[in-house]
């Protein structure tokens, strides 16, 4: 089994596959209190945020609304129990309409937005999440008429409303219900916008809505702006064939960014990925990696390991369709970026990518060199805490030792 570097987006920004670990100062843990003040700055945080946040509820929400409000923000933030912020969330999303405020309203989306949050960082209670989720993308992601800047801002909203829902169905291996929402998310970044998807996640309660038909696939037409008019006659690419490099531009909407479109079209390869679609990931991530040389938000170092992370899912797509050559020279240029970047900012990459080049020339029959590329892994991971690294490292190098024995 190959690594791939799997994406979690929380949207709408671009945040790195993997959880860069860097070196602890330890000299600094001995320095007076006073010669710390960034120290200070974060004590004061809490008491500044609360200040905010009291001001904003005071000066925003009905009176109400506000003591609900509050008591829903304490339980859920600062208390032992949060489960408890449930009830006061709702009594205050109820204050709200009864004072006249419309259910579509950006006070009561954001409660909602703060419920849903609740209900998946800290009660893990992924349904009931995204249905709450789902209840603001509605509003937000429908097809509207009007001021172009305007529906521009609420469609970047909802496209980082659905990427949530996407991350979330990933994460309970509802590949469905992530295909349907990256999906969304990047059709409407290409100015292809449809209402979002009416889906239920599977094991959640459909009495209220079907289940829809799959979702069809992005066919080149639909990448590319100026060939919209054929978009329906055009099929994906056949199985077993992989799509070339493109060496077009994509034509993304003015309010979308370079930065959001390739995230999510990373996002939407790796789930056509791990449902065996692999020629159709390696279009997507192809394009992703054609995109990154534009996206002036990243620093150079974190572009370059993005650009690492990318060639290694390239690599494992290409392994995983039996094109082992191909699949050699995108990792061993995945490894290439990673070690060009500071070791503690892609370390991750180059462990995964060392594993991956193991199990590549293994399946070549070069076991020494598999045995070499191994042990590489193991360090690198044993030196970032990485298990999973030294896990498949060493079983990577009992199966290598052992072949090697048979064929001595």
């Amino acid at each position: 089994m190959f690594f791939r570097a799997v994406c979690h987006y929380p949207r709408l920004h671009v945040r790195p596959f993997f959880t860069f670990r860097r070196t602890l100062d330890r000299t600094s843990l001995h320095r007076p209190f006073y010669a710390r003040p960034w120290f200070v700055a974060l004590a004061l945080l809490p008491i500044a945020a609360s200040g905010a946040w009291y001001w904003y509820t005071y000066n925003t929400f009905p009176p109400e609304a506000r003591r609900p409000l509050r008591i829903a923000m304490v339980n859920h933030y600062y208390s032992d129990a949060p489960e408890k912020a449930i009830e006061y969330y709702e009594k205050a999303i109820e204050m709200c309409q009864q004072c006249g405020l419309s259910p579509n309203s950006a006070e009561v989306t954001g409660i909602k937005l703060r419920l849903a949050e609740l209900y998946e960082l800290k009660l893990n209670r992924p349904f009931n999440a995204i249905r709450t989720f789902m209840e603001v993308l509605g509003p937000y992601g429908s097809v509207v008429q009007g001021d172009e800047k305007e529906k521009g801002t609420k469609l970047k909203k909802a496209i980082g409303i659905a990427q949530r829902i996407g991350d979330i169905c990933r994460g309970v291996e509802d590949w469905e219900g992530a295909e349907a929402f990256y999906e969304w998310s990047v059709k409407t970044m290409l100015g292809l916008h449809q209402d979002p998807p009416s889906y239920i996640p599977r094991n959640l309660d459909t009495s209220a809505l079907e289940r829809p038909a799959h979702v069809e696939f992005l066919s080149d037409a639909e990448l590319y702006s100026h060939t919209q008019q054929s978009r329906y006659n055009v099929s994906p690419h056949p199985v077993g064939t992989t799509p070339p490099a493109p060496q077009k531009n994509l034509q993304h909407a003015p309010w979308a960014s370079v930065s959001d479109l390739g995230a999510s079209l990373e996002a939407l390869a790796g789930v056509y990925a791990i449902k065996g679609w692999n020629d159709l990931a390696l279009s997507l991530y192809f394009r992703a990696l054609s995109l990154l040389p534009a996206d002036t938000s990243l620093a150079r170092t974190t572009r370059t390991c993005r650009q690492a992370i990318v060639s290694n899912n390239i690599a494992e797509s290409f392994a995983s369709l039996g094109r082992v050559p191909e699949a050699e020279e995108w990792a061993r240029k995945a490894l290439k970026d990673a070690d060009s970047v500071p070791e503690e900012e892609c370390s991750d990459c180059a462990a995964v990518v060392e594993c991956n080049l193991g199990m590549i020339t293994e399946m070549k029959g070069e076991f020494k060199d598999s045995i070499k590329h191994y042990l590489k892994c193991r360090e690198r991971s044993a030196n970032i805490k990485f298990l999973d690294g030294v896990r498949m490292a060493r079983e990577g190098l009992d199966r290598s030792r052992s072949k090697l024995r048979d064929t001595s």
